[in-house]
């Protein structure tokens, strides 16, 4: 088998009939499988997996696990994985969709050709659901052709439905893979620890951004608390070998929590974070000391205008003599 091509869903009932659409609609030369896994939906996403796979019996699996497995898709998309067996696994989720016919065999060809790379991805749409931007790349024009795993550790550049990975990458995944929040990242980079990733200069597919997506669906802490988790869930050999640059994206995060509390007037966690920021990256290559010093003097604003406010809050209220 060529091409497993792992679909994966949950409550992706509006999304799930164009994904799959997208994915029938390639133009494959080798054999390949369709892999669909869906982690309990309650919106009727399982019904339109079953009507495709009863009308392409010959392409199309089914996982559908007895009760929902969570983690935010993680455990669906190992199950699914270990249902494929392609030496290639492409990889798409139930609310996005595939524009390009010839997207797998491109990247196809693309990994036959580049034997040093482990995965290929390509430029996608991102179509945002609610008309807040119009849609655009998103990669912009000059992205380097290869990368490597200092370039991914900063952030995840990869759209989520691009890659194509070679089977090795994920035949073993590593106990830490299993309890890293974020799938995706996590992927990439342990498919970055066995080769190069390499680029196709072209848009093939769209990424949806809607209320009900699992990155999309997250506040500003949540999504900084995820990156932080995802960093320091990684493989011990990887964050042996960059530990430097890892200790400088923690300390980054740390300084966008001390920005985040500021906005909110929360003094105490706002100076816990820029001194654990300070103490991760002393020399503020990261953040930037200026981004630093600028914040330092906004929180000391901050806490005096509190204690201001507290010690007039006291003048007004005066204690009352006990009786």
């Amino acid at each position: 088998m060529k091409v497993s091509v792992v679909v994966t869903a949950y409550n992706h009932v509006r999304f799930m009939a164009r994904a799959l659409d997208s994915v029938l609609e390639q133009d494959a030369t080798f054999d390949w499988e369709v892999i669909v896994g869906d982690d309990c939906s309650q919106d009727g996403t399982r019904d339109v997996i079953r009507d495709y796979e009863r009308r392409h019996p010959a392409l199309i699996r089914t996982v559908f696990p007895t009760r929902n497995l969570g983690a935010a898709g993680r455990d669906l998309f190992v199950e699914t994985l270990r249902e494929s067996q392609g030496r290639f696994i492409a990889m798409l989720d139930g609310d996005d969709y595939w524009t390009a016919p010839d997207k797998l065999r491109r990247q196809v060809d693309f990994l036959d050709a580049h034997p040093e790379c482990s995965m290929c991805y390509h430029n996608v749409l991102v179509l945002r659901e609610d008309g807040a931007a119009p849609p655009a790349p998103s990669l912009p024009p000059g992205h380097p052709p290869f990368s490597e795993t200092k370039d991914l550790l900063w952030t995840c550049f990869i759209p989520s439905c691009s890659p194509m990975v070679r089977r090795e990458v994920v035949e073993k995944l590593p106990p830490w893979y299993l309890a890293t929040p974020w799938a995706d990242y996590a992927l990439y980079v342990l498919a970055s620890e066995y080769g190069r990733l390499g680029y196709i200069d072209d848009v093939m597919g769209v990424y949806r951004i809607h209320a009900g997506g699992v990155w999309s669906g997250l506040d500003r802490a949540a999504r900084i608390h995820g990156v932080l988790r995802s960093v320091e869930t990684l493989g011990e050999g990887i964050r042996r070998r960059h530990r430097r640059t890892i200790r400088q994206i923690r300390a980054y995060q740390h300084y966008k929590l001390a920005r985040l509390h500021v906005e909110r007037g929360d003094t105490r966690p706002a100076i816990h974070s820029l001194l654990t920021s300070l103490w991760l990256d002393p020399g503020a290559t990261g953040a930037g000391r200026h981004r630093l010093m600028r914040l330092a003097w906004r929180i000391a604003r901050c806490a005096a205008a509190a204690t201001r406010t507290a010690v007039l809050s006291r003048s007004e209220h005066p204690r009352q003599p006990a009786p």
